[in-house]
């Protein structure tokens, strides 16, 4: 169970990390990754993948 619980925590980190990459710099993270650069009005669907990725990270804590 403790290898479960840890591993838990590690998604929740990787899931929080990557909702707060996409919701303060979504164009530069996308840029870093090797995407082109995207469209500005992209902003709006990335902020709402940044949401889920926090919410999932908030998810994971809470069960772990």
């Amino acid at each position: 169970m403790k290898r479960l619980k840890v591993l838990m925590w590690v998604i929740g980190v990787v899931q929080i990390v990557l909702g707060l990459m996409y919701l303060f710099a979504p164009l530069g993270f996308l840029t870093l990754m090797g995407h082109s650069t995207p469209e500005a009005d992209i902003a709006y669907p990335l902020g709402m993948l940044a949401a889920r990725f926090l919410a999932y990270g908030v998810g994971m804590f809470f069960i772990a």
